[in-house]
């Protein structure tokens, strides 16, 4: 925490700045209420933004979709196609390179899926879906009109690429969802040191440091669920970010 007289950076168990030598017995319970409200506030604004989404949706899902759908849907997937006629078509690149752009290009509509549309993970992973069945389904047409061969799959192993294909895209726009709530949930902990700490936060806590006062075991116990928050959604960033990339070159490197 900082000290309320000089700002300098103090630790949170300090009863007196070992800057300026203060006192803080009696500005440090103000300070941490004051953390706890800005904490409550950020929570209360996130969840007024999900239901303002789910009441617009419930309102008018026609105008809804139809929004969603020209925002995040149809320019993933016109973009995805053009980056296929320009590196597979024109200038016939690697096609690893075109997996790998098409793993990017997802990236920030799933993004702003959570960020801007307060979309959860459910959402994004609906949106993936169509994402990567559409956007394939029209390279693949491409590739079967400018090279003049069939259009579908023909055999096993070309449909389960095919899906692979589609999978990787459907998990970047997913892992760009993750990411946006993620960067929330750790700009929400930058603004308040403050995390109201769970059942297992608190045990952890005990069994780091079981011989200290309620307040410190408290604090601890905040930095605990915080750094559980933080690992867990880290973990489903690397697991989608991997699913991503291992359905997306395994075909083409032959894994």
């Amino acid at each position: 925490m900082e000290c309320p007289f000089c700002a300098e950076t103090i630790k949170d168990e300090a009863l007196v700045c070992k800057h300026c030598g203060r006192d803080l017995k009696v500005p440090k319970p103000l300070i941490e209420e004051n953390q706890e409200l800005i904490a409550t506030i950020g929570e209360l604004h996130q969840e007024l933004d999900k239901l303002r989404a789910e009441l617009a949706r419930r309102k008018s899902p026609g105008a809804f979709w139809a929004t969603h759908l020209a925002i995040y849907i149809v320019p993933p997937i016109l973009l995805l196609l053009l980056a296929h006629l320009l590196l597979i078509v024109k200038f016939d690149v690697n096609p690893l390179i075109m997996r790998g752009v098409s793993m990017l290009i997802p990236l920030p509509f799933g993004f702003a899926l959570a960020w801007v549309a307060h979309l959860g993970l459910r959402t994004a992973g609906g949106v993936g879906v169509l994402i990567g069945a559409f956007a394939v389904a029209g390279m693949t047409a491409i590739i079967g009109y400018t090279d003049n061969v069939p259009t579908l799959p023909q055999n096993a192993r070309e449909w389960r690429e095919t899906f692979e294909y589609a999978v990787s895209i459907a998990l970047a726009t997913v892992t760009g969802n993750i990411l946006a709530s993620m960067a929330r949930n750790m700009l929400a902990q930058q603004v308040s040191t403050s995390v109201h700490p769970s059942a297992m936060a608190v045990r952890v806590a005990l069994l780091i440091s079981p011989y200290v006062g309620k307040q410190v075991l408290r604090r601890r116990a905040e930095k605990v669920e915080a750094l559980i928050s933080t690992v867990g959604a880290v973990a489903g960033v690397i697991g989608s970010a991997a699913g991503t990339i291992y359905t997306g070159v395994r075909a083409v490197i032959g894994m």
